[in-house]
């Protein structure tokens, strides 16, 4: 091989490597938020179940003890707290797994269910990051609300659906110039959200 060649295959393992390690830390979330759901199941069983958990809390002061001195302030009384609300709040996982724990634990002082299930559905749809569902709920966006719904529900994506609002064109945006094929693919892996979002609903990464 010439070193052009050479150059291609090292590049190849990169960008398969930078597409690994995004695929990763997405399952490395489901598996956090997973966790911290099936603590907080326990606790509410070992509690008496969900009737009389939001009570005493002098099984949680003690195990968090154990569990600080052996793991860190990770699983402190006050984290454990918030497993056994996140239990409390979504008996049923469901795609709840898929949103990341900073934006679950932003939503879980939210006592509508309506509203924290409304800025779910927007985190699910239109991939929110913590920074955009912080400036929803900032804006009111939920209370601004023209037709509110009397019950909303968690809703749960469709990964196989055919999309009907792709966009024609698509908008790639762009950190820097465009000068070969290269620079285009490098600019669609820096932003996939952003493209996914182009191709309409029912693409996923």
């Amino acid at each position: 091989m010439n070193e052009e060649a050479y150059y291609k295959e090292i590049e190849h393992l990169i960008k398969r490597n930078e597409i690994n390690k995004r695929v990763r830390k997405l399952e490395e979330n489901q598996t956090l938020v997973t966790t911290y759901w099936e603590i907080g199941k326990i606790l509410v069983e070992a509690q008496g179940g969900s009737s009389r958990a939001k009570y005493g809390n002098e099984l949680i002061k003690k195990w968090s003890k154990k569990l600080t001195e052996l793991y860190g302030k990770g699983y402190d009384a006050t984290n454990l707290s918030r497993f056994r609300k996140f239990y409390l709040c979504f008996p049923i996982l469901g795609p709840v797994a898929q949103i990341s724990w900073s934006i679950i634990y932003t939503l879980l002082p939210i006592k509508d269910e309506n509203k924290r299930n409304y800025y779910i559905n927007r985190c699910i749809k239109d991939d929110l990051s913590i920074r955009d569902l912080r400036r929803e709920i900032k804006s009111n966006s939920y209370e601004r609300l023209i037709n509110k719904p009397d019950k909303i529900d968690i809703i749960v994506p469709e990964k196989y659906s055919i999309t009907t609002d792709m966009k024609n064109p698509i908008i790639i945006e762009v950190n820097k110039e465009i000068k070969s094929e290269k620079d285009l693919e490098l600019s669609i892996l820096s932003n996939l959200s952003y493209f996914f979002k182009q191709l309409g609903e029912g693409f996923v990464f």
